[in-house]
């Protein structure tokens, strides 16, 4: 499964929760790139940048370390 890290700026930003677990949620993958202020990495970039201003289904388990989403689709 595909992973992302969200950071806690941008967790407020998008409304999501870097601590607790967070239920299937949607957001536009080029919302989640454009919010990190110093760019992401390689590994995010080619994860997210494809999907452009498509919709990605991300979650967070109670087990999952703080700001990592797994991508559903």
């Amino acid at each position: 499964m595909k992973q992302i890290y969200i950071d806690v700026d941008q967790c407020q930003e998008l409304s999501l929760s870097y601590w607790e677990p967070v239920e299937p949620i949607w957001v536009i993958a080029s919302r989640i790139l454009d919010s990190k202020r110093q760019g992401y990495d390689k590994h995010h970039k080619e994860i997210l940048e494809p999907m452009g201003d498509g919709p990605v289904l991300i979650y967070r388990d109670k087990l999952a370390a703080p700001g990592w989403y797994d991508i559903v689709r």
